[in-house]
């Protein structure tokens, strides 16, 4: 079962990509946030590879998980577009985004 767009993207390289016949791999998607999926010996799992939730940083930042210090929460897109308008907007132009800042 496919419920989220990491695990359908995976899908889609297993039937059409580069995963195409092999049994056994790890896709990580990172974008605004960092997602991942498992399969194994053909089967995708469901809810047991979860990259961006490894606690990595000792930041009190609050994941969307619940839990803080998240890998997602200091390296995904929303990780960059909050940190660059912390750190401030020198032209005034309002909101800097993720795409903005790459």
């Amino acid at each position: 079962m496919a419920d989220n767009c990491t695990r359908v993207m995976t899908l889609g390289e297993k039937w059409y990509g580069k995963g195409k016949g092999i049994k056994n791999l790890f896709f990580v998607n990172v974008g605004f946030g960092i997602g991942s999926a498992l399969v194994i010996n053909g089967k995708i799992y469901d809810h047991h590879s979860e990259f961006g939730h490894f606690a990595i940083s000792n930041e009190k930042i609050l994941c969307g998980c619940g839990n803080y210090g998240c890998l997602e929460t200091v390296a995904s897109g929303s990780a960059i577009e909050r940190k660059a308008n912390q750190l401030g907007n020198e032209e005034g132009n309002g909101w800097t985004t993720a795409q903005m800042v790459a």
